[in-house]
């Protein structure tokens, strides 16, 4: 019998993570992806090109812009018609229309919600609306958070919003940040260093987490972490010294006379 249970919380397990992981095929293009910017939106394109009816290249391409154009939203609105049935193209034309229609968008979003209340892509757009000044909700913020993060637990993105929320809903999330941050030597896992200790400084004494923060400084400077957050890490605890060493010299102006 309790084999039984393993078998079945193992294969859930993987369930959810083929859900949230991206395929076997896209794994290393996906995170060697920028993290964001022009480049990053052209090389997912590039990518699109040779496989357009990829929903998850679809969904990154998606997620790189802010706005998309009438004949992109009309594309997937006409995509969505001719699979009525999928969550997926559902999902895609609601995004399109993000920046346009926000208010729309939201109206399927919550039609989803009914069919699949922890379809994940719903809620991580969520999590930039809701902290937008225009729709600003942490009560709904919160929800999407927790959500996708339960539904994701291994994805560190949505964790960029962390300090969006509410102090109460921070500690316990900052501490499941911490955990996966402290198992990684990822550069764009350990980055998230910086929004961490701006969350654990809202719910922690402010010499109890200088004191942590400096142990932070030195397992990145041993990783050769991201210099940017070192040098942010070096600003909480006042090494001057140091952050100036991990901040890149500034481009020279080309228009100086």
């Amino acid at each position: 019998m309790q084999t039984r249970v393993c078998l079945i919380l193992f294969a859930s397990m993987m369930l959810r993570a083929e859900r949230c992981d991206p395929p076997a095929g896209l794994h290393d293009f996906v995170q060697s992806l920028p993290d964001r910017g022009r480049e990053r939106r052209d090389q997912i394109e590039q990518r699109l090109a040779g496989d357009p009816e990829n929903f998850w290249l679809t969904r990154l391409w998606l997620d790189s812009s802010v706005y998309e154009k009438r004949a992109i939203r009309e594309k997937y609105r006409k995509r969505f018609e001719a699979h009525p049935e999928s969550l997926d193209d559902e999902y895609l034309y609601a995004r399109s229309l993000v920046g346009f229609d926000t208010k729309e968008a939201l109206r399927i979003y919550a039609r989803i919600l009914q069919k699949d209340a922890d379809y994940p892509w719903v809620h991580y757009s969520q999590l930039e609306i809701f902290r937008a000044s225009a729709f600003h909700d942490r009560d709904k913020l919160r929800g999407s958070f927790e959500t996708i993060t339960g539904e994701c637990p291994s994805w560190t993105e949505p964790y960029r919003y962390l300090v969006a929320m509410n102090d109460d809903g921070i500690a316990p999330a900052a501490a499941r940040l911490r955990g996966v941050i402290e198992r990684s030597k990822d550069r764009s896992v350990l980055a998230l260093y910086s929004t961490l200790w701006t969350a654990e400084f809202r719910t922690r004494a402010k010499s109890e987490e200088e004191t942590r923060i400096a142990a932070d400084v030195q397992r990145l400077r041993d990783l050769d972490g991201p210099h940017e957050t070192i040098a942010n890490g070096a600003r909480w605890i006042g090494d001057t010294v140091l952050a100036r060493e991990m901040t890149p010299p500034r481009k020279p102006d080309l228009f100086t006379t």
